[in-house]
């Protein structure tokens, strides 16, 4: 029996590694998905190995030779424990289950806006993530999809997604959640951690629509979206006024505008973190300014809310939204 097993042992040692990909440009290792797509991949299929690990900054391209990247392949990153950063291109359409599992040190996270679908533990125990925003065209998160990010204090979801399974589950700092859709999604008891949850910012008018479908959150958590933008009058005369402009979120890929309706005129403002900006015309007595954030020409029906402006010596700012 030694005997047999020593030369199993010799036999197994003269098998070549399985390799998992088609082919390598520059570092990143990609699987052939049919006509002129890739999917990124690992090595091979023993990618616990350390040295079948990406690390540090990787930034994919968009196209590999003469094929489009347009797959995150399941496990294509998983415990690639000194990964730091990562872009993924406008040609990448879904990020396959357990991507970037156990990626611990990933920091970084661009996800383009043509992503449609997160899969389940895409970004599992990735602990030092501390932000991550969604973009628009995605409509499902998978089930753990986030869960164990445990650096993870703030999330901001888009207005198309329909379905939110367990994804944010065990994010034990998470505690502010901007929620753009208009219809409440689906969603599980363990989808967030409520109890650690402070705030839950929704569309204006779907706020009564939030707190009866997400029973499971305590109904003061969820308020309005006007809570985006914050305004602060600096200095006025009877006739101007000096406001600063202050975005409490920030989506990489859209261009947000702040601004005011003053008397049926609007002026919009790009605004990347804060602005300040003078608004003219205004009486010698209180004055009431709608401000506003959210896309140029877009609908600002969820971003609008009104605050009162006194052009008196004893200058003051309310809001009420």
């Amino acid at each position: 029996m030694k005997k047999f097993f020593t030369i199993f042992l010799v036999f197994m040692t003269s098998i070549p590694i399985a390799l998992s990909y088609d082919f390598e440009i520059d570092g990143i290792y990609y699987n052939k998905l049919g006509g002129d797509s890739v999917a990124v991949t690992y090595l091979s299929y023993y990618y616990f190995d350390e040295k079948n690990k990406y690390s540090g900054e990787i930034t994919i391209p968009e196209k590999a030779g003469d094929y489009r990247v347009t797959t995150i392949g399941g496990s294509a990153f998983t415990y690639c424990t000194t990964l730091t950063s990562v872009t993924i291109p406008n040609s990448v359409t879904s990020i396959g289950e357990r991507a970037f599992y156990e990626c611990s040190s990933l920091s970084s996270i661009t996800i383009p806006n043509s992503v449609t679908s997160i899969e389940d533990y895409a970004f599992y125990g990735c602990s030092s993530l501390s932000s991550i925003t969604i973009p628009n065209s995605v409509t499902s998160i998978g089930d753990c999809a986030f869960s164990y990010c445990k650096s993870l204090s703030s999330i901001i979801i888009p207005e198309n997604v329909n379905y939110i399974e367990k994804a944010f589950y065990n994010c034990e700092k998470l505690k502010t959640i901007y929620c753009f859709a208009k219809t409440p999604p689906t969603i599980y008891s363990k989808t967030f951690d409520f109890d650690d949850i402070e705030t839950i910012y929704v569309p204006k008018n779907s706020v009564n629509s939030y707190k009866s479908k997400w029973w499971i959150s305590l109904p003061t958590k969820i308020k309005p979206m006007s809570s985006y933008g914050e305004f602060n009058l600096i200095s006025n005369t009877l006739t101007t006024a000096i406001v600063e402009a202050k975005l409490l979120f920030k989506e990489e890929d859209r261009n947000i505008n702040v601004g005011y309706i003053l008397n049926g005129d609007t002026i919009y403002y790009d605004c990347e973190d804060s602005v300040e900006f003078t608004i003219t015309g205004l009486r010698p007595n209180n004055n009431e300014v709608t401000f506003f954030v959210g896309e140029k020409d877009g609908n600002f029906e969820e971003y609008l809310f009104t605050q009162k402006i006194i052009t008196t010596p004893e200058v003051k700012i309310t809001a009420s939204s």
